[in-house]
């Protein structure tokens, strides 16, 4: 289950935070370790149980990331107990490493493509999409027969069709009309 509009708000607010205190690869290794302690059966029915008092959950989850908490992180995972946002951990850290690539220019991107490419083909389809939205992308490359040719290319949240099953969907769509 996706909980990425929960956890837009507190992605930005801790990497602007972040930013602000030139703490963000220690912001990162705090929300990865938070994300790391809650994938665990026992620990996310423990933080969902109702009849646990907030203040013990607050205080097993700073002991467990004693490593890496700092006075912003603490008051961070207070305000993510208090306000049940405990399951959108992953979708935080998805969204800050996206601020986080956006603001280092470099973002992941997946490239899927209907065969494989060679390593020129892959530089040369990376160049001009790169060039075309003004992003550094860092691709990864999978084959998808099915998309026929052309390319699909997943970037922050955002999807790039220029693939031929794309463009026979769209004719076939203004044929009907």
């Amino acid at each position: 289950m996706s909980y990425a509009t929960q956890a837009r708000p507190y992605a930005v607010a801790a990497y602007d935070i972040a930013q602000k205190n030139n703490r963000i690869e220690e912001w990162w290794r705090y929300l990865l370790a938070m994300r790391d302690i809650l994938s665990f059966k026992k620990m996310k029915a423990y933080v969902s149980n109702p009849t646990v008092d907030l203040d013990q959950k607050i205080d097993v989850l700073q002991s467990i990331c004693k490593d890496w908490l700092f006075d912003d992180a603490a008051r961070f995972t207070r305000l993510l107990v208090e306000n049940e946002r405990l399951p959108a951990i992953d979708d935080i850290c998805l969204i800050f490493q996206e601020k986080k690539e956006e603001a280092s220019q470099k973002v992941r991107a997946v490239f899927m493509t209907a065969f494989e490419l060679d390593v020129a083909q892959q530089n040369a389809l990376v160049a001009t999409i790169s060039k075309k939205i003004g992003l550094n992308l860092q691709p990864e490359f999978s084959v998808d027969p099915d998309i026929i040719g052309g390319a699909v290319i997943r970037f922050n949240g955002n999807v790039l069709d220029i693939s031929v099953r794309n463009q026979l969907a769209q004719l076939k769509q203004n044929l009907i009309r």
